[in-house]
C-alpha cells in the first residue's frame, strides 16, 4: 500500500484484517454431528447461501434438551466472508448483539451455533402488528446502543435492516430484547485512514455513499443512515426511498430527498421526525452519530421506563468471584456464554445496563464501584472485584465478563451450561481434558494480556483438578472444581 494515507478494507488481506482480540474457538478437529442434532427438513430461516435450523445440543449420557440456532453456510459462498462473520461475532460482546457460541466446518459447509431468538425478526413485527411510538423508541434505543458499541470498536455493520434485527422471545416489544445479526459484510476500520468502498447491503437501507459510483469511500456513518430508514419504517410502515425497481430505488437514495406524509406521520412527534432528519442527512459528516442518537431528546423522552434492580441481587456472586482462580474464571466465562437461563440473563442484563452509565456497552471500574457502593461493598473489595471481573485485562468489563461474575452460582452449575463449557475445553471430544487442551484454552485471546501463564501455574491447576491423578480431567472433576468455588 506504500505511503497511501487513505485505504479501503478491500486492500487488506484476511490475515491483516483479523482482529487479534477475537476469541476464535478452534473447532477444526470437531464434527458438529457429535455435538448437535437437528431436523434438516425444518428450517427456521434462510439466506442467499445459508439455512438456519433449530438444533438440540447432545449432552453427556445422550439426553438432548437445550436448543440453539445453527446457521449452515455453503462453502461456495466464499470463505473470507464467512470467516469475517465468525471473527466479528466472537469479538463483539453486547446485550443487543447475537452471541456466537461455537462454529464447525466440513468440506462443504460452515456451521455457526448461536443463541436462538424465538421472537422472529423486526420485519415481521413491522408488517404484522401495530405498535406505539413509545415502543418504537424502545426498539431504536436498543439498536442505537448496539451500533454505538460496534462503532466504539471500529466495526461497521453495513447491512442493518429489519430482517437482520431479531427479537429474543415471543413477547411485546416493551418486554423484548433486540439482537443485531449477520456480520458477513461487517468491516473493521481499526487503522488510520481506512474506509470501505464495496457496495454491500440492500438498496432500501443503504446510504448514498455506499451506492455511489465504484471507488467512493465511506465509513461508520453509513450505519446511521440505515438506522434512520429503520426508524422511519417503524413509525410509518413505509420506506422513505422506494422506486419501481432497484435502479429507481438507488436513484432515490442517491438524491436523498424524502418527506413525512401527513397521513403517515400525523401522530408522530416532532422530536422523532427531527431525529430521522439528522440520521438521513445526505452528507455523512453531518449525520447523527450513534452516541448522539442514544442520548437524543426523542430517545430519552419516549424511552420505556425500566425498573431499577438493586445490585444487592448480584452482590453475593460478585463477592465470591474474588476467590476464584484463573481456570474458574475462564470456565465461568464460558458457562455464562452458554447459559440457557433467560430469566437470569434478563435480570443481569438490566443490572449491567444500569451500571453502564455512558451506555457504551462496557462497564468501567468507576461505573462498577458507583453501583457497588449502593450494595454496601467496601472500597478494598470493590477494587478486587473490578480487577477480577475484567478477565481480559482490557480496562473495562464486557457484558459476558459481568454475567460470569454476577450470575447465581446455582444457575452456573446447570447441567447444560456446565457440559457446554466442558466441551469447550475437551478439544478432541474424548470426554476428558488433557493438559495440552487446558493450556490451549487458558492461553487463548480471551484472556488478553491479563495473565502471563507460567508452566508452574498450569501444573498447579492440573494438580488441583485431577483428583484421581490419572493425568486428565473428567467431567465430574471439572464440575466439582466449579462446585467448590
Amino acid at each position: 500500500m506504500g505511503s497511501c494515507m487513505c485505504c479501503t478494507v478491500d486492500d487488506f488481506t484476511q490475515g491483516e484484517f483479523r482482529n487479534p482480540r477475537a476469541h476464535v474457538v478452534n473447532t477444526s478437529d470437531k464434527r458438529i454431528g457429535d455435538y448437535y442434532d437437528w431436523d434438516n427438513s425444518r428450517q427456521i430461516g434462510t439466506g442467499t447461501c445459508s439455512y438456519v435450523y433449530r438444533a438440540k445440543e447432545r449432552k453427556l449420557g445422550g439426553s438432548n434438551k437445550v436448543e440453539h440456532a445453527v446457521k449452515k453456510i455453503l462453502r461456495s459462498d466464499g470463505d473470507s466472508r464467512v470467516q469475517n462473520e465468525i471473527e466479528r461475532m466472537y469479538a463483539l460482546d453486547h446485550p443487543n448483539i447475537l452471541k456466537l457460541l461455537k462454529h464447525f466446518e466440513d468440506d462443504q459447509c460452515t456451521y455457526l451455533v448461536m443463541e436462538i431468538c424465538e421472537g422472529g425478526d423486526l420485519f415481521d413485527i413491522v408488517s404484522q402488528s401495530a405498535h406505539t411510538e413509545q415502543q418504537s423508541a424502545g426498539v431504536m434505543h436498543q439498536l442505537f446502543c448496539a451500533v454505538a458499541y460496534m462503532h466504539k470498536n471500529e466495526v461497521c455493520h453495513r447491512d442493518l435492516r429489519p430482517e437482520n434485527l431479531m427479537l429474543s422471545k415471543k413477547a411485546p416489544l416493551e418486554n423484548n430484547v433486540l439482537k443485531v445479526i449477520d456480520f458477513g459484510d461487517a468491516a473493521l476500520l481499526d487503522k488510520p485512514g481506512v474506509l470501505c468502498s464495496t457496495k454491500v447491503g440492500t438498496a432500501y437501507y443503504s446510504a448514498p455513499e455506499v451506492l455511489a459510483i465504484r471507488g467512493t469511500r465511506y465509513g461508520l456513518e453509513c450505519d446511521m443512515w440505515s438506522c434512520g430508514v429503520i426508524m422511519y419504517v417503524l413509525l410509518s410502515g413505509r420506506l422513505p426511498f422506494k422506486g419501481f425497481n432497484e435502479k429507481t430505488t438507488v436513484n432515490k437514495v442517491l438524491d436523498g430527498t424524502f418527506d413525512f406524509p401527513r397521513d403517515l406521520f400525523a401522530n408522530v412527534s416532532q422530536a422523532a421526525t427531527n431525529l430521522i432528519s439528522r440520521l438521513l442527512s445526505k452528507v455523512p459528516q453531518q449525520r447523527c452519530t450513534a452516541n448522539q442518537a442514544v442520548t437524543d431528546q426523542w430517545t430519552k423522552m419516549t424511552d420505556l421506563p425500566q425498573t431499577r434492580i438493586p445490585l444487592d441481587s448480584a452482590a453475593t456472586s460478585l463477592r465470591a468471584c474474588v476467590q476464584t482462580n484463573h481456570f474458574q474464571q475462564v470456565a465461568l466465562h464460558t458457562i455464562a456464554r452458554h447459559s440457557t437461563s433467560r430469566v437470569e440473563q434478563d435480570r443481569l442484563r438490566d443490572i449491567f445496563l444500569q451500571l453502564d452509565l455512558n451506555q457504551d456497552g462496557t462497564v468501567t471500574a468507576d461505573e462498577l464501584k458507583q453501583g457497588l457502593v449502593k450494595a454496601g461493598i467496601s472500597d478494598q473489595l470493590m477494587s478486587q472485584i473490578a480487577q477480577v471481573v475484567d478477565i481480559d485485562g482490557s480496562g473495562a468489563i464486557d457484558y459476558t465478563e459481568f454475567l460470569a461474575a454476577a450470575m447465581d452460582r446455582r444457575k452456573m452449575l446447570e447441567e447444560s451450561a456446565c457440559w457446554s463449557a466442558f466441551t469447550h475445553f475437551d478439544k478432541n471430544n474424548d470426554k476428558f481434558i488433557e493438559r495440552s487442551e487446558l493450556e490451549e484454552v487458558l492461553k487463548s485471546p480471551l484472556l488478553g494480556d491479563a495473565w502471563d501463564m507460567q508452566t508452574r501455574d498450569l501444573d498447579e491447576i492440573m494438580q488441583k483438578l485431577d483428583t484421581n491423578k490419572d493425568d486428565r480431567i473428567s467431567y465430574s472433576e471439572f464440575k466439582n472444581a466449579l462446585k467448590n468455588m
